[in-house]
């Protein structure tokens, strides 16, 4: 009768533990994923290894998913409207795409293309300094905010524009 006491017991704990295991490496996964999210909660199309990666398109990547959410704290401080918020996620997303499809580029196209989005990116992150240093009374995303986000919509139409251009090049070769 002991025994089949101790064997029950072992069997639970085994089971526990294997519980714990697999819920352990679900939340990782999970973790992993929300980690290469540009904007909280809308899947990325960025590869998993760029969660931790030191490649130059991984770092932008992160860079620009700091500046998203450093953007989303100024913007819930100021208590802005949600459509200008979803403006400035669409554009966050925009960019990280680019960054995605430039790191996709044959060898001799991509460190051009990634620093082409780079450019994009300091200027977002530099978009998003500036809300800090808006006065806190009148906080608003601004003109010079939303001037700044357009001018960074044409230079991703530039890019689209000129990878099309490309694209067509190495067809015709």
């Amino acid at each position: 009768m002991i025994w089949l006491i101790l064997v029950v017991a072992a069997v639970v704990v085994v089971g526990a533990v294997v519980a714990f295991g697999v819920r352990l490496a679900n939340d990782s996964r999970r973790s992993v994923a929300r980690g290469i999210e540009i904007v909280p909660g809308v899947a990325s199309q960025a590869p998993v290894a760029w969660a931790g990666a030191h490649s130059p398109e991984a770092k932008l990547h992160r860079r620009l998913r700091d500046a998203v959410a450093s953007a989303h704290a100024q913007v819930t401080l100021a208590g802005a409207s949600g459509e200008r918020t979803a403006a400035l996620d669409q554009t966050a997303v925009t960019i990280g795409n680019r960054l995605v499809a430039a790191a996709a580029l044959p060898a001799r196209h991509r460190q051009a293309a990634i620093e082409a989005v780079g450019a994009l990116v300091h200027r977002f992150e530099d978009s998003v300094a500036a809300l800090a240093t808006q006065g806190s009374e009148s906080f608003e995303l601004d003109t010079a905010f939303e001037r700044s986000m357009t001018d960074i919509h044409h230079e991703l139409e530039a890019l689209a524009r000129a990878r099309e251009e490309v694209d067509e090049i190495e067809r015709e070769a």
